[in-house]
């Protein structure tokens, strides 16, 4: 009987291991949304991705944001990205900003990247752009 409950132990720690979560690397991803110039507050900002976890993060009453997954906590894993912003809690983005997305980005390894979105009410009319932070602007 001991010797059952040894093995019991064993093969239970053994599957607690197996299904630890694997880590990624992330970095710091954050930001500001405006619409026409204007911070937009309570909007979801989704980083999604074919090979990577989607991130998002929820703008302030400044328009800012920080991104984190589910599964990893705070933090994007560097690669490409769609960018989509969603409207909740009555904020007024148009729609199509989240169903054909805002733009692709690079995360990069670096400490933190930062990506400011200015949108416009009609997208369809204006260039979409975000600014790296660094001054450079990309499309």
């Amino acid at each position: 009987m001991t010797r059952l409950i040894v093995i019991a132990t064993i093969v239970a720690s053994s599957l607690t291991v197996g299904c630890s979560r694997q880590q990624i690397t992330r970095v710091t991803v954050s930001g500001v949304v405006r619409l026409e110039g204007q911070p937009v507050p309570n909007v979801e900002v989704a980083f999604t991705s074919q090979s990577n976890p989607m991130a998002f993060g929820i703008t302030d009453a400044e328009g800012k944001y920080l991104l984190a997954t589910r599964r990893y906590g705070e933090g994007v894993a560097p690669g490409d990205y769609t960018v989509k912003i969603r409207n909740i809690k009555g904020s007024t983005v148009p729609k199509t900003y989240d169903q054909r997305g805002v733009e692709t980005i690079t995360v990069s390894r670096e400490e933190a990247n930062s990506f400011d979105f200015d949108l416009s009410k009609n997208p369809g009319k204006s260039k979409l752009k975000a600014d790296s932070g660094d001054g450079a602007a990309e499309s």
